[in-house]
């Protein structure tokens, strides 16, 4: 009811955030043998995206109208319980982080970033980018649509990222950042996130 009561915005942005969890963890821990904890943890991982996508856009409807609801609790269960749980079972951060969380502090190194976008909002974009360099087509399809359909953003603009500098810094920032370089199953470059940014600009699911 606190939630359902709050500005929507939050649990929006919330969304996008949790969403990385899930793909994030399971790409940074793919060519590892793991402890008992860590296994845990990417077990349940997946209650991180499929509450989301299945029952995101009616809680955010819900949510708007400040009405409680199965679907809004489900969502809430995921963005507070499952992400927590599983970020704790992960005996190392960078088993919580990824590409979409670079993705966040190559939009931060833009100076015009402070107060424009919330933290989950730009991660969210950076999941697309992330299913997109890693080549999960329909993860890709399937987490585009459902972005699409809570108006959460899918390509640079929706970000306020559109001058060839400002596009420069966010993906050789990202490129840069030890979340990607320390922990990804396979080398990460520049090229590479240019490649799936570019072509996540013209993607139609």
């Amino acid at each position: 009811e606190i939630i359902a009561k709050a500005p929507a915005q939050y649990m929006w942005a919330g969304i996008g955030d949790t969403l990385a969890k899930h793909y994030e963890a399971t790409i940074s821990t793919r060519s590892l043998k793991l402890a008992h904890s860590d296994a845990l943890g990417i077990s349940i991982s997946p209650l991180c995206a499929e509450p989301l996508l299945t029952y995101g856009e009616q809680a955010m409807l819900d949510c708007k109208k400040n009405e409680t609801s199965y679907a809004l609790e489900q969502v809430i269960l995921s963005v507070i319980i499952s992400t927590g749980l599983v970020s704790l079972l992960l005996t190392r951060q960078e088993y919580n982080t990824g590409l979409a969380h670079a993705i966040y502090f190559g939009h931060v190194a833009l100076a015009k970033h402070p107060e424009t976008h919330l933290h989950g909002e730009i991660v969210s974009y950076g999941v697309l980018v992330l299913l997109m360099m890693d080549g999960q087509k329909d993860t890709l399809s399937r987490v585009y649509s459902f972005a699409k359909s809570i108006h959460l953003p899918t390509c640079l603009k929706d970000l306020d990222v559109i001058t060839p500098k400002e596009i420069d810094t966010v993906i050789r920032t990202a490129a840069s950042m030890p979340d990607v370089q320390d922990v990804w199953p396979y080398p990460v470059t520049e090229e590479m996130v240019r490649d799936a940014v570019m072509a996540l600009e013209t993607y139609q699911p």
